[in-house]
């Protein structure tokens, strides 16, 4: 069975798929393309292609012992902001950020005593799924003396492998724990270097450096444990590369390294894009 859940900007949940708020007739699950074509002869050559806004309509079924309370806890709920909606199949949650930008109200009906809201959201992203990945803790057949900066290959302790199913570029957090100093990074694609990034700072130990692109704006910091900013590295990072890591389709091969002589844990964490689920 499939479940529709929103989550606000506090981070609450409320279920539109309960015996007492049923979400149902959802249109706008699938996806559309912005396509622009330059016609050579008889023929067409595809120039660009973008994913096209679109919104997800459906109606509310409210079926508890106050619907008219009810819609006034939904609309508090919502608050005109920003909402997360999730969408499950299987045992797989996808997410969207939407913005409920419509609600029609009807009145209870006599028969079944129930509201019937139609709803518009218009989406403000595609579809993600969360991934997180770490790299591997035990370090084995390391031979000293070692001559650093030394390069790790893509089955390092220091490496961390995603494998995705979508064709869109799906961002991430890399996060590197300290004590760690000017770290890089490279980014294979099915075993091809795709994109490096590298930053000259140092990571104290009990701190962590975040490379984030997840939500659009482009950020490079190093903070606490309880994410108080300790210093905000994005320009010291090195411009000449990519920097910030864009997952493709397929196997995505993340290998960390430094000037220091030591293993620290890192993680990516991912959000898949798909256009439709």
């Amino acid at each position: 069975m499939r479940t529709f859940t929103l989550v606000n900007g506090n981070g609450e949940e409320y279920s539109i798929t309960s015996k007492e708020s049923f979400f149902h007739d959802p249109k706008g699950l699938g996806y559309g393309r912005s396509n622009t074509y330059r016609q050579i002869g008889n023929r067409w050559v595809l120039v660009k292609t973008l994913p096209t806004q679109n919104s997800i309509t459906g109606s509310l079924l409210l079926l508890g012992a106050s619907p008219y309370d009810q819609y006034n806890q939904f609309l508090e709920f919502c608050g005109g902001e920003s909402l997360v909606l999730k969408y499950q199949t299987t045992n797989i949650i996808y997410s969207r950020d939407v913005i409920l930008s419509k609600v029609e109200k009807t009145e209870i009906d006599k028969d079944w005593h129930g509201l019937d809201l139609d709803l518009t959201f218009t989406c403000m992203s595609l579809w993600t799924r969360t991934l997180t990945t770490t790299n591997k803790q035990s370090v084995q057949k390391v031979f000293w003396p070692i001559v650093w900066p030394i390069t790790w290959g893509q089955n390092s302790p220091m490496s961390m492998t995603v494998q995705s199913t979508s064709h869109q570029n799906s961002p991430s957090l890399l996060t590197i724990n300290g004590p760690f100093s000017d770290p890089s990074w490279r980014h294979y694609v099915n075993g091809v270097l795709y994109e490096t990034g590298a930053v000259h700072c140092t990571i104290p130990e009990g701190a962590m450096l975040l490379v984030d692109n997840r939500f659009g704006d482009e950020s490079m910091k190093v903070v606490t444990t309880d994410g108080t900013l300790i210093q905000d590295v994005y320009p010291l990072s090195d411009f000449s590369t990519k920097r910030f890591i864009n997952i493709q389709y397929g196997a995505n091969t993340i290998i960390v390294q430094s000037a220091s002589a030591n293993f620290v844990t890192v993680k990516l964490e991912v959000k898949i894009t798909y256009e439709s689920v």
